[in-house]
Formats: C-alpha cells, structure tokens, sequence
C-alpha cells in the first residue's frame, strides 16, 4: 500500500501505508476488492497501491492494471455492492 485509505462506504477496507494487501478483483472504474492479512476484505482504489514487485517471487514485477479510470478515487461516485 502506498497510501493510507479512509472507508467511506461499509464495503471498502481501510488500509495503511506499507500494508501487504492480495488483490482478488479488479474493476475498470479503478478499484478493487482485496484482502488484508487479517483476513478482512473490502474495496479499495488502485491508485493508493503499489504493484511494483510479487512478494515470493524473487522480484519479478507484478502486472500494471490495462486501463485506470480517470479523474481522482476521492471524488469517486462509487456505490456500495452492498
């Protein structure tokens, strides 16, 4: 995680810089639904993560998400898939 992510709806996850998220899904507005190492899971935004390399596998670089939503996640209209 490269940077921290507050929740504003109950199906997004709170993440802190540094944390080692796995990506589940990922969605063509930007986002994506991820699990914590506690198990938690929810949505966060692409852009607040760092996919530069796989943990264990001797640093080869994750792949690059083909096409990122434009504008800012914080002005993001997203709605809960609650």
């Amino acid at each position: 995680v490269r940077c921290t992510f507050v929740p504003s709806l109950p199906d997004e996850l709170s993440i802190s810089v540094g944390e080692t998220l796995r990506i589940l899904s990922e969605y063509d507005d930007g986002w994506a639904l991820c699990m914590n190492g506690r198990g938690e899971k929810g949505m966060v935004p692409l852009e607040c993560l760092d996919r530069g390399v796989i943990p264990g596998t001797g640093g080869l670089p994750s792949p690059r998400p083909i096409a990122n939503a434009p504008g800012d996640w914080r002005m993001s209209k997203r709605a809960s898939s609650l």
